[in-house]
């Protein structure tokens, strides 16, 4: 699967508890060896980072807010566009806004 794909991969967790999702599959990402060193990988480790990182630049651009109201706005502003995800599990994808 490309990167920017909005399918559900087969490693995603899913159910009521999860909030939004995120890229997870062939992400190019920093790795050991050199400063310069790159590597394509899979996994929720790779998901978790691109979240933080959306609200790191939304904290950058609009100023600091509450946890809550960050998790409120990260929701509220992510675009309904995964497919293959399980019943009773939402279909939002995280995005800066």
């Amino acid at each position: 699967m490309p990167p920017t794909s909005n399918r559900k991969a087969s490693f995603s967790n899913y159910g009521s508890p999860l909030d939004v999702w995120a890229l997870g599959v062939n992400v190019r990402s920093a790795w050991i060896g050199s400063n310069s060193a790159v590597n394509t990988i899979s996994g929720t480790s790779m998901a978790t980072p691109q979240v933080a990182g959306i609200l790191a630049v939304v904290i950058g651009n609009k100023g600091n807010s509450s946890p809550a109201a960050l998790s409120s706005a990260l929701k509220s502003n992510a675009q309904a566009v995964v497919t293959g995800a399980p019943s009773g599990t939402t279909n939002l994808k995280a995005r800066v806004w």
